[in-house]
Parts: C-alpha cells; structure tokens; sequence
C-alpha cells in the first residue's frame, strides 16, 4: 500500500506539502488558478483513508459537471481523475456510479454535489473533502462538518476564492471553528508547471483585486487590497439571507 507521504514520480510544493500534512480538524486552502490544490486534496484524502482503513469518506463538488470531470473524466493532461490516481496507488477503486460511490481497499468514498444537499445526509464520514468550495453555499461547508463529527473527523476545503461569500463569517469571525482550521494561501506559480508570463500577463490585464482573488488566492475586495484590511461592512447595510452575507448597496456583493 502507498505511504501517502512518498510521492509517486511527483514532487510537492511547499503549499501542497501544508495541505497533505495538515492535521487539524478543518484545513482551508485559499490558492491561485492551476495551483496544485485539486492534487492535494487527492493526497490529502488518501492519507486519511490509509490511516483509517475501513472509513468512508465524502467529497464533494460545486456542481455535478465538475464532479465527472474531476472523478470520472480525464480533461487536464496535467492531472489524473480521482479514479486514476486511486489506480496509481494501488487503491483497485470500484466505481459504483449510479449509487454515487468508489470502493477502495482502504475504504469507500461518497460523492456528492451541492446541488442537491440531501444526498450530504445518511453516512457520518472520517473525512469530508470539498473541491472549488467557495463556489458551494455553506450549507455544504455545514454539512461537511455534521457528516464528520461523530467520528472526530477531518475536512478540508480547497478552491480559488473567486468570490467571498461565507468564508469571513464561518472560518474567520467564528473564533470556535477558526481555532479548529489551517488557513492555507499559495499562488499559481507555486506550481512550478505555471508559467511565469501567463502570471504576468494577468496582473496586467485583469483588475488587481480579481487578480489577487484568482491567481494569489486572496480575498481581496473589489477595490483592491485585503478584504479584512479595513471596515468595508461599513460601506453599505449587511443582510443575512439563505446563510450568507450579502451587502444590499455598494459594490461589495460577493
């Protein structure tokens, strides 16, 4: 069986490496396009399932699209399927597709959508794994954390923060679940397949705060800067609705 922390014919960045090794109860990695987070979080999730053998783990996707080209079908030449990298590592996954879960050696792994929150509900889980999580609501991120508690679980959230939604108030102001979360922040050229002049040519030519959002993976507001840097909740009345924060003037709306 792999030892998740001996790469196969792969090396980790320093940004991957915080993720894999991360061991507190929620992990959050904030990262740049093309950073490596979605690699991660494979290895991430084979190191939890490896360590408890017979678990059943979830992951979870935005939407049902992202989740069968992420697991089932090979579009970056960069990167395997989930399927495939539980096949280099010696996991033999059984996809059971319609019943929307892979058996593996180590244990079984449940995927879901946040289109429909309901198929969250019924198993309680050793680990919850949510990819692209900032385009998610956060009844995923809740439901990610109410699958895992009963087992004293793991959840990680990966994504590029092209929208600051509920992470503020679930991850930041919460002072409880910020204690319990690695807050993880790498940009796209940590990758050292991400070429610098693609880095360069969108600092040029995009606005610097989405620049900073999608490839420093900060959350930067609209007028550039940090998000936290000043009092920016200030500038139009806040309404909590669905879950989330919305800003009901002004320009600060995601």
């Amino acid at each position: 069986m792999t030892d998740p922390n001996t790469p196969i014919n792969i090396s980790w960045h320093g940004g991957q490496t915080s993720i894999i090794t991360s061991g507190t109860r929620i992990t959050t990695a904030k990262a740049g396009q093309g950073g490596g987070k979605t690699t991660a979080g494979y290895w991430w999730l084979l190191g939890r399932m490896q360590r408890f053998p017979g678990e059943s783990h979830l992951v979870g996707f935005p939407t049902y699209r992202l989740l069968a080209r992420v697991i089932l079908n090979p579009v970056d030449s960069e990167r395997p399927t989930l399927i495939q990298f539980l096949e280099q590592v010696g996991e033999h996954p059984i996809l059971h597709k319609v019943e929307g879960w892979i058996e593996c050696v180590s244990g079984n792994i449940l995927f879901v959508s946040a289109e429909n929150l309901t198929h969250w509900d019924g198993s309680h889980v050793k680990s919850a794994w949510i990819d692209e999580f900032d385009e998610c609501p956060v009844g995923a991120f809740k439901r990610a954390m109410e699958r895992t508690r009963m087992k004293q679980g793991y959840v990680l959230l990966t994504g590029t923060p092209r929208h600051v939604r509920w992470i503020k108030q679930e991850l930041i102001t919460n002072t409880v679940q910020a204690a319990m979360n690695t807050m993880i922040t790498f940009p796209s050229t940590a990758n050292p397949a991400y070429d610098p002049v693609a880095m360069e040519e969108a600092r040029l030519t995009m606005p610097s705060w989405e620049f900073r959002r999608i490839h420093l993976g900060e959350l930067a507001e609209a007028e550039g800067g940090n998000l936290f840097h000043r009092n920016w909740w200030m500038r139009s009345e806040m309404v909590f609705e669905g879950g989330n924060w919305y800003a009901e003037a002004g320009e600060l709306t995601s």
